[in-house]
């Protein structure tokens, strides 16, 4: 799926436990949280801090479905895996493949530019 929205570049967190990860956002919001949206190095990144995460005493893992093209993420508190494949938008002229992980559903903040 290809966005025609106007994007700029952000960082991007989940309170102090998750981030801060350089993304994308359109401005686009969720219950007043950011939807914000990574390219595939940062969602690796992604990957590999939330396999770290020691927060409460749920188990977290996560992935990279090579196959699908999309990046996994799970928690005991949730129990089920929650996975966000590819959307294809417009950086100055040039075609770029993101992710939008937790976009519509995760509690991200944008974290203001000094």
């Amino acid at each position: 799926m290809e966005s025609q929205m106007a994007f700029r570049k952000g960082v991007f967190a989940i309170e102090d436990w998750f981030g801060p990860f350089e993304g994308w956002t359109a401005e686009e919001y969720w219950n007043g949280w950011a939807c914000p949206c990574f390219e595939h190095h940062i969602a690796l990144q992604m990957v590999d801090t939330w396999k770290q995460v020691t927060f409460s005493n749920d188990v977290f893992k996560a992935r990279y479905d090579e196959k699908h093209d999309q990046f996994c993420f799970y928690t005991d508190h949730d129990g089920e895996w929650e996975c966000f494949g590819t959307q294809t938008i417009n950086l100055e002229g040039r075609q770029v493949i993101v992710y939008a992980i937790g976009a519509y559903c995760w509690i991200w903040e944008e974290i203001p530019a000094e």
